[in-house]
């Protein structure tokens, strides 16, 4: 986890002046339920115990400044604009928009962000900003906001200002967290429930391909488009509410059954794998995750080569109970449920013969499951 103390030391040393506030938030791993969030079904991430935090101070003039110190990059504005810049400060530009929609004051700003998440690896550094800035400028200007509306302005700054159509999920996650559980998030109801990981019995290891990828460039916002599609022709308000027989009496373009077909198989692996947990049946749970993976692969195609790679590799590792894609895909990272204790045993079995095949670099990461954001 970051050094928030190291953070407001390098702000004042940068702005003459001390951080009037300081948020952490972690990233997510979503242990099953893969773009399911934005067709109102269920997911069950995890908040992770690395993130981002963010130091803030508000200014006397209208001035926007901010430092990414991860990212070694710099932006110095005389305004907030109304449209993005292409860089890092859109995310904390668009939560700013909403949250002066929710009543918040209008200032300038000097903030500074420090984070230990691989960039583009779909660990949601993207919401890990939002929440942790979010929080630490409601913080520094006395505006009351509760974590699930912070989560949802944060979640319509990326819609509306970055331009990625994401659902609820990633925001959830790193605002809710709890430690030592899942959260189980209705995306529609907006309810949500902590789901106990059955204490000493598993790790979560997930393996950065190397292979990164730009959720706003890549075919994210085209599924969602194919989903919504897919859920007029079928006459229901979304793909939460359709089901297999309903897609077996109706002709879809297959591209469109296809996508559907994931979302509704996939919305009920999320049950069975809630079911699974709480019966501590971990390796039917995960038989699920290796299910997930599988259509996440041929009936969503959001895979890469290097992502099944991965996968296969680490399948052939005694004590990988299951393996599948993190985030949106398309690159970016894998997650590994294991037996615990098998660690070192999976990074070197799979590192020498990934490097062999693809020429990158693959880095294995042992995660717990940890709280939600927190100003520090």
């Amino acid at each position: 986890m970051i050094n928030t103390d190291e953070l407001r030391s390098r702000f004042y040393s940068t702005f003459g002046k001390p951080a009037a506030s300081a948020g952490w938030a972690p990233g997510r791993v979503n242990l099953i339920g893969g773009h399911v969030d934005y067709n109102q079904g269920l997911v069950l991430p995890i908040a992770v115990d690395k993130g981002i935090a963010a130091a803030v101070k508000p200014r006397q003039d209208s001035g926007f400044h901010a430092i990414s110190i991860e990212l070694d990059q710099r932006v110095d504005l005389e305004d907030l604009p109304q449209t993005p810049i292409d860089s890092f400060a859109d995310y904390l530009i668009g939560v700013l928009h909403e949250l002066h929609a929710l009543g918040m004051r209008r200032c300038g700003w000097d903030v500074m962000t420090w984070g230990d998440l691989p960039i583009g690896s779909g660990l949601s550094s993207s919401a890990a900003l939002e929440i942790s800035f979010g929080l630490a400028a409601c913080s520094a200007s006395g505006f009351q906001t509760g974590r699930k509306e912070l989560a949802l302005a944060c979640q319509r700054a990326e819609n509306r200002f970055v331009g990625v159509n994401c659902g609820i999920l990633d925001q959830f996650a790193s605002a809710l967290g709890t430690a030592d559980h899942a959260l189980l998030i209705d995306c529609r109801s907006l309810e949500y429930e902590p789901i106990a990981l059955p204490e000493g019995a598993l790790e979560i290891v997930v393996i950065d391909s190397g292979s990164s990828r730009t959720l706003a460039g890549s075919g994210y916002n085209k599924r969602r488009s194919e989903c919504e599609q897919a859920a007029r022709l079928l006459g229901v308000q979304s793909l939460r509410d359709a089901s297999m027989n309903m897609l077996s009496e109706i002709v879809l373009d297959p591209v469109l059954h296809r996508r559907a077909k994931h979302v509704i198989t996939e919305i009920e692996r999320v049950r069975e794998g809630v079911n699974a947990l709480r019966s501590k049946d971990l390796r039917r749970f995960g038989e699920l995750i290796n299910l997930s993976h599988a259509s996440l692969r041929y009936d969503y195609e959001v895979s890469a080569p290097e992502l099944n790679l991965l996968c296969e590799l680490a399948g052939n590792v005694p004590g990988v109970l299951g393996s599948r894609l993190v985030g949106a895909g398309f690159g970016g990272c894998t997650i590994h449920m294991t037996q615990r204790g098998i660690f070192d045993a999976l990074r070197q079995s799979i590192v020498n013969a990934y490097e062999e095949r693809t020429g990158l670099h693959p880095t294995a990461m042992l995660f717990s499951a940890a709280e939600g954001a927190s100003l520090k």
